[in-house]
C-alpha cells in the first residue's frame, strides 16, 4: 500500500499547509548515488524471489484484484508475507510478482513482535525507486532513496507510532480491543517513495459477528481526495485479514503509462495465525 506521487502531494501538502505537522530536516538532496549499489538491490530481489523460504514461515497468500475490471478475473498482481525471528525481532517480507510471475517489488520490515517499527527496506523494480526508512531514536526516523542513481537522505521527526505496510494489520491487531472501544489512533505511515510519513487515523468502522472492519484514512482532507480510505476487512472470531481495500504498492499499466491502483485483497493464510 502506497500513496500518491511526490508532485501530486506537494501541491496538496502546500494547499493545506501539511509540512507543518511533520518536522524535518533534509541532509542530502540530488547527490550522486551509486548505480551498482542499486543494481545490487535488484539482484537481491530476484534472489529472494528464487528462494523465498530464506524470509521465514509463509503466513498467507495475497491475490491483488482491480476493481475496474469485471469480477470474472485472474489477479493482476500476487504476494506473500513471510515471516521469520531475528533474535527478540521479527522480520516480515512481502513479495510481489506480476502475471507472469516476475518479481516486481520486496517490502522487508523489521518491527517487534507487538509490531512496534523499527526499519524497512524497499526494492521496486517498477519504479526502479531503492530505499530505506529507519527509526534513529523514538522520535527521528531516517529515509534513504535512490531512483536513477541519485540518493536523497531525510531525518523525520515524529511524536507518534510510525507504520508500514507489513506492520499495518499487525498493530491494528494489537489494538483491537481499544479499536472496538472507539479509539481512534494517530499514527504517520512512511513512504519510501517520498522519503516522508503522512499522518493518518486508524478506527473501526463496522462490526458485526462475522467480519471487523478498520478504516486506515489520512488525516488531510486533500490527501484523501487522491487516497480513498484504506478497509481492513477481518475475521471477527479468528481475527485473520480477509480482505484489503485501497491503495497499493505495485501500479498497473492503463495505456501507455504506470498509474495508481486502488485493489481489492483477497487472502489465503497458510500459517494457522497470523503473525
Amino acid at each position: 500500500m502506497t500513496f500518491p506521487t511526490q508532485s501530486v502531494l506537494a501541491l496538496a501538502a502546500t494547499l493545506a499547509r501539511y509540512a507543518a505537522v511533520a518536522v524535518s530536516v533534509t541532509l542530502a538532496v540530488g547527490c550522486r548515488g551509486l548505480p551498482g549499489a542499486q543494481g545490487a538491490r535488484f539482484a537481491s530481489l530476484d534472489q529472494l524471489a528464487t528462494t523465498p523460504d530464506a524470509a521465514g514461515e509463509l503466513i498467507y497468500d495475497g491475490a491483488v484484484y482491480d476493481p475496474q475490471r469485471s469480477a470474472q478475473q485472474e489477479p493482476v498482481f500476487t504476494y506473500q508475507r513471510r515471516v521469520r525471528a531475528e533474535g527478540s525481532r521479527r522480520v516480515s517480507t512481502h513479495l510481489t510478482r506480476g502475471p507472469d510471475d516476475a518479481a516486481l517489488l520486496s517490502l522487508t520490515a523489521t518491527h517487534a513482535p507487538n509490531y512496534d517499527f523499527v526499519d524497512l527496506t524497499q526494492v521496486n523494480r517498477q519504479n526502479q525507486v531503492v530505499g530505506s526508512a529507519r527509526m534513529r531514536d523514538e522520535h527521528h526516523l531516517a529515509f534513504e532513496r535512490t531512483r536513477a542513481g541519485r540518493t536523497r537522505t531525510r531525518i523525520e521527526r515524529v511524536d507518534v507510532p510510525v507504520v508500514v505496510g507489513p506492520t499495518l494489520f499487525g498493530w491494528a491487531l494489537e489494538h483491537w480491543d481499544a479499536l472496538s472501544r472507539g479509539e481512534v489512533f494517530e499514527l504517520r505511515f512512511a513512504v519510501i517513495d517520498d522519503a516522508r510519513t503522512y499522518a493518518c487515523e486508524l478506527r473501526e468502522v463496522e462490526a458485526q459477528a462475522g467480519t471487523t472492519v478498520f478504516s486506515f484514512a489520512a488525516s488531510s482532507a486533500l490527501v484523501r481526495a487522491s487516497v480513498p480510505p484504506m478497509r481492513l476487512v477481518f475475521d471477527t472470531k479468528t481475527r485473520k485479514i480477509l480482505r484489503y481495500e485501497g491503495r497499493v504498492p505495485p501500479m498497473l499499466a492503463r495505456g501507455k503509462r504506470l498509474a495508481p491502483l486502488d485493489a481489492r485483497v483477497e487472502y489465503t493464510f497458510v500459517a494457522p495465525a497470523y503473525r
